[in-house]
C-alpha cells in the first residue's frame, strides 16, 4: 500500500537490482505508481510500491504544470489507451475464428480432423517437414536424396 504522503510530482528513488534511479511520480495507484525517469525521460506505468524509496524525496517536487511532467502524463494515458484497444470480438465458427470485420484465423488442423485421424496423428512426421526453417530445409534435403537415383561410376 502506498503512503498517504505520496503525491504526483514527488521526486523519489526507484530501486532495480541494487541500482538507484531518480524518478518523478506521475500518478499514484493503490499499490503501484506511474513514474517518469529523470535521466532519460522515459515513462514506466505500474511500478510496484516496494521498488520505490519514498523517504528519499526530501521534499523535492516537480511542478505538475511543468511541460516535462505534462508530457509524461500524456504518455501514460496514451499507453493505457493502447492496451485497452487490444480486446477482440472474435468468435468460433466452423473450425476457425472469425473477427467482427470478417478476418478469418484458421485453427490447428488437428482440431478439424476426425477422432480417428487425431488418434493416428504422427506428430514426429509432421514436425520434420514443416516450415521454411531448418527443419523444412533438412526435410527437403532428405526427400531429394531419397528421390535422386544413385549414379553408377564406371
Amino acid at each position: 500500500m502506498l503512503q498517504e504522503s505520496s503525491q504526483a510530482g514527488q521526486v523519489v528513488v526507484r530501486r532495480i537490482d541494487d541500482l538507484e534511479f531518480q524518478v518523478v511520480i506521475v500518478r499514484v495507484h493503490s499499490d503501484a505508481a506511474d513514474v517518469l525517469y529523470l535521466d532519460d525521460g522515459k515513462v514506466e506505468p505500474g511500478v510496484p510500491a516496494d521498488e520505490i524509496d519514498w523517504q528519499s524525496s526530501d521534499g523535492r517536487r516537480l511542478s505538475t504544470d511543468h511541460p516535462f511532467f505534462q508530457a509524461a502524463l500524456e504518455k501514460v494515458e496514451e499507453m493505457e489507451a493502447m492496451t485497452a484497444a487490444t480486446t477482440s470480438g472474435m468468435r468460433w465458427e466452423q473450425g476457425r475464428f472469425q473477427e467482427e470485420d470478417g478476418a478469418v484465423v484458421l485453427a490447428s488442423c488437428v482440431s478439424v480432423l476426425t477422432p480417428q485421424a487425431v488418434k493416428d496423428w504422427d506428430s514426429d512426421a509432421a514436425a520434420q517437414a514443416c516450415g521454411a526453417g531448418l527443419r523444412g530445409v533438412r526435410s527437403l534435403r532428405k526427400k531429394m536424396e531419397a528421390e535422386v537415383p544413385a549414379v553408377a561410376t564406371a
